[in-house]
């Protein structure tokens, strides 16, 4: 088989899913067809990397290294189309040491903390739309509302004590914030559209 029908047959099993500010590295793009031959993995999770250090985190001093699954075998895919719901596999995940660069346009902390307060607002109103509409939220709308409080605590407590985050000092504080405040306005529209 020549090397255009075998491109053609590995494009049809693989799948790379990028969001719009990231790339793959150069060295990446290079060895793509070698993570694709390999039959015992099913997705490849990759090296998020900030291209602008504003966005790093470091706990303890630590810089954290992040991973993102980008690179999945097509029929062992999952992903349901949910804002913010991460792609998964149903087979072998693996990690690989190629870097994906996440090229961040924040000039400094404050215009960082205005594009996510933005997004923060948009997003969930988004997804809880979305949700409805492909009938992914069933249960009453008072559910959603008496969810909406106890999942911004456990969001905050999961991400400032088991990722961490508190050890990040103010940043890492404001981090498990939103993640938790994404949470409880996510549920609070879902309560408020239906």
């Amino acid at each position: 088989m020549g090397s255009r029908a075998q491109t053609g047959h590995l494009a049809f099993l693989n799948a790379l899913q990028l969001d719009a500010d990231e790339r793959i590295s150069d060295d990446l793009r290079k060895n793509l067809r070698i993570l694709a031959e390999k039959e015992n993995v099913d997705a490849y999770e990759l090296k998020w990397v900030n291209t602008n250090p504003e966005g790093d985190m470091f706990i303890l001093g630590k810089k954290i290294e992040l991973y993102k699954p980008i690179f999945f075998r097509k029929n062992k895919l999952i992903n349901e189309g949910i804002v913010h719901e991460p792609t998964r596999t149903t087979g072998k995940l693996a990690r690989a040491e190629y870097e994906l660069h996440h090229d961040h346009v924040y000039t400094n902390k404050n215009t960082m903390r205005s594009v996510y307060s933005k997004k923060e607002k948009l997003w969930p109103k988004i997804d809880a739309q979305y949700r409805i509409e492909i009938g992914k939220a069933s249960k009453s709308r008072w559910f959603y509302l008496a969810k909406a409080p106890l999942w911004f605590v456990l969001y905050v407590l999961y991400y400032s004590i088991y990722q961490k985050y508190i050890f990040a000092g103010k940043r890492g504080i404001v981090m498990s914030f939103y993640k938790g405040l994404y949470n409880f306005r996510l549920n609070y529209n879902l309560y408020k559209f239906k």
